[in-house]
């Protein structure tokens, strides 16, 4: 019994300390959705959520400097495939060049596997008329309100607070 006890506070403060940031992604994927949705007018913009939570989903420092380092790459990503299309060996090239501009721009492990992973996306979902430009543009807006996010909710906003007080 207490072993249960112990696990449930260890996942009790594993939620506490994680709610603010998965709160800024909901925030982020959400408005990006509704922005795309309802003024751009695209039909699924899986690519507005998607870019702001990859984006948002850094913990470490620099967290505006990668956040549109990410933002740019699954934009480029999404223009690549448009030039180049769809089919095995377009998910090799663009895996390829996805993760080679992660490494290059000095990314970590997790934002180049993040990287690699959004680079399956954008070459293998179907593709309907419009949507490589969809695609492109609901990657911006994706990127433009995780910078939103990250720059108007900061990622510990009780952490000074705590360090003032003691």
């Amino acid at each position: 019994m207490a072993d249960l006890r112990t696990t449930g506070r260890q996942a009790f403060e594993r939620i506490r300390t994680g709610a603010w940031s998965t709160g800024q992604c909901g925030i982020a994927a959400g408005g990006a959705w509704a922005f795309s949705l309802h003024v751009l007018d695209h039909p699924r913009p899986f690519f507005a959520s998607v870019a702001a939570v990859v984006a948002l989903g850094l913990r470490a420092g620099q967290r505006l400097r990668r956040t549109a380092e990410l933002a740019v790459g699954v934009a480029i990503g999404v223009a690549l495939v448009g030039l180049i299309g769809s089919g095995a060996w377009q998910i090799g090239a663009v895996v390829s060049v996805a993760l080679l501009l992660s490494v290059a721009v000095g990314g970590s492990g997790l934002v180049v596997t993040q990287a690699g992973l959004q680079a399956v996306f954008v070459v293998a979902l179907p593709r309907t008329p419009n949507s490589g430009f969809h695609r492109w543009q609901d990657a911006l807006v994706g990127g433009a309100a995780a910078l939103l996010v990250a720059a108007a909710l900061p990622s510990g906003p009780w952490r000074e607070a705590r360090r003032l007080r003691v």
